[in-house]
């Protein structure tokens, strides 16, 4: 049986980026800045120098699926959503602290050769940023 909450937005947040910033950390950061404890990522739209992301590496066999993180080198277009939370322990793939902003993230990533989606990992920067 489906499960639904109603809510309300109390507030939306427009982050603008600079070149050559980590997409995760400045998210994290954003996160930081504004106190958000629970929260959601609308929309991620631009272009990116390099990525890092975490996908599945196999699928032949559900008992032998492997996740991984794998780089890729720009220029790409990304466009993505996720979630934001509080962290509760440390460690992972995603370098997480106990009680600092917990972000979610899934990524659909285009270059000129191939279509790629994954989970936004530390290491992934913006191409072109905000005019100074």
């Amino acid at each position: 049986m489906p499960h639904s909450v109603v809510g309300k937005l109390s507030e939306i947040i427009y982050v603008r980026l600079d070149k050559d910033q980590d997409l995760l950390a400045a998210i994290k950061d954003a996160a930081r800045e504004h106190d958000i404890k629970t929260g959601v990522v609308i929309d991620i739209t631009g272009s990116l120098t390099k990525a890092r992301v975490q996908q599945f590496q196999s699928n032949e066999n559900s008992a032998n699926v492997r996740i991984g993180v794998i780089e890729l080198d720009g220029p790409m277009e990304a466009t993505g959503h996720g979630i934001i939370g509080m962290t509760e322990g440390s460690g992972g793939v995603g370098e997480y602290q106990d009680g600092e902003p917990y972000v979610h993230v899934h990524v659909v990533l285009t270059s000129a050769g191939q279509t790629i989606c994954g989970h936004l990992m530390p290491g992934t920067y913006i191409q072109i940023g905000r005019a100074h």
